[in-house]
């Protein structure tokens, strides 16, 4: 949620091992195009000339999921 009742969409570029790269991980992620999905990832911060930031790598381990429910704020207790 944006905090305004509406949602926001956010791309972040995720960095793909070599060896997910070759084990297909691109074209699964290809298939889901204009979906919901979790991707495993760990960051790695650091810092440069612009300030403080964050690089995300996606886990060795990791597996792409489709989401098919969101939970919304109005169905919180």
């Amino acid at each position: 949620s944006n905090g305004f009742g509406g949602f926001q969409e956010e791309q972040i570029v995720v960095r793909v091992p070599n060896a997910l790269a070759q084990a297909g991980i691109p074209l699964q992620a290809n298939s889901m195009i204009d979906k919901v999905v979790e991707i495993p990832v760990w960051l790695e911060a650091w810092s440069g000339q612009r300030g403080a930031n964050v690089t995300y790598h996606m886990s060795n381990d990791a597996a792409l999921r489709e989401v098919t429910s969101l939970s919304h704020e109005k169905n919180k207790v």
